[in-house]
């Protein structure tokens, strides 16, 4: 979809509202108004899943390639890859292979 926009860039304007001086007279409507909107852009991007893959790393562990965090962290031993999670439990990317 071409509509799509990035996350991080969007919800840094958002946040930068919050630092301009006149904000602080913009009233409890304001604020909520900005909560709203970041709470949208964290369920729009649940509708829209990032796609991501496990990545084994030379630590003998495996890895998101959307995160970069360890989806097994703390089991005491390495999973086989057919044995991982279908999604990322720390970002949600979803890790089935394309068909």
């Amino acid at each position: 979809m071409s509509d799509l926009i990035s996350r991080q860039p969007l919800l840094a304007k958002i946040r930068k509202i919050e630092e301009e001086p006149d904000y602080l007279h913009k009233g409890e409507d304001w604020t909520v108004g900005l909560t709203i909107a970041e709470r949208l852009i964290e369920i729009a991007e649940l509708a829209y899943p990032k796609k991501g893959k496990w990545i084994f790393t030379r630590y003998y562990t495996w890895e998101c390639s959307e995160c970069k965090q360890n989806p097994t962290a703390g089991m005491g031993y390495v999973q086989r890859k057919e044995e991982l999670f279908e999604f990322c439990p720390h970002c949600s990317a979803d890790m089935r292979e394309s068909s």
